[in-house]
């Protein structure tokens, strides 16, 4: 069993808890889709609290395994956007871009 110390990545886990084994058959026994799995096996997405219990019992991994792991993904990734630079916004006024799209002459007969 990982130490929670030592927790490696949700979806990590989750490959490693179903080894050979086809997604199908854990998203039968999660009631989600194959692609959710693949999501959260490929890190896009951890799934909701609800489905842990689901999770546990159909990978053979302790809660407290589960909920270390979520935590530890979550930190992860909320570090990777906090490294990211803010995007710039710029104002863009409509009103000139609605009114030249619709009174350009096209389509007059002018």
């Amino acid at each position: 069993m990982i130490e929670f110390g030592e927790v490696e990545a949700f979806g990590t886990r989750l490959k490693e808890g179903r080894g050979a084994k086809p997604r199908s058959l854990f998203a039968t026994k999660c009631h989600v889709s194959v692609s959710t799995i693949v999501i959260w096996e490929d890190g896009r997405g951890l799934p909701s609290k609800d489905k842990l219990l689901e999770i546990s019992v159909a990978y053979d991994i302790s809660m407290a395994e589960l909920v270390a792991t979520m935590k530890t993904s979550r930190d992860a990734r909320q570090r990777e956007i906090a490294g990211r630079r803010p995007l710039k916004v710029r104002k863009v006024d409509t009103r000139v871009a609605f009114y030249s799209k619709f009174n350009s002459g096209a389509g007059t007969g002018a």
